[in-house]
């Protein structure tokens, strides 16, 4: 099942114009990728996961497309150490 973005809402004010997003698996809210103010441009993106285990569940990346493919190996490293398959 591919990965999705969908916006979360959540920023107001001065970062209202920055992109925030929720990563869903099917049902699952299993990340989220959001745009970071200042900081090197090598590090303007930031990713994580909400699932727990030995697999690295964040990082700082320079452009989005790095943080979905960040996103995407986690979460299958994950499916692998959780020994669990997606369903279509």
């Amino acid at each position: 099942m591919a990965l999705k973005l969908r916006p979360t809402g959540l920023s107001s004010g001065i970062d209202k114009d920055r992109p925030d997003y929720i990563v869903c698996s099917g049902q699952w809210d299993i990340g989220r990728i959001y745009q970071t103010r200042g900081g090197p441009e090598n590090m303007r993106w930031f990713w994580s996961m909400t699932v727990n285990g030995p697999m690295t569940r964040s990082d700082r990346v320079a452009t989005l497309e790095e943080a979905k493919a960040g996103v995407k190996e986690c979460w299958e490293a994950w499916k692998a150490w959780a020994k669990l398959e997606e369903v279509e």
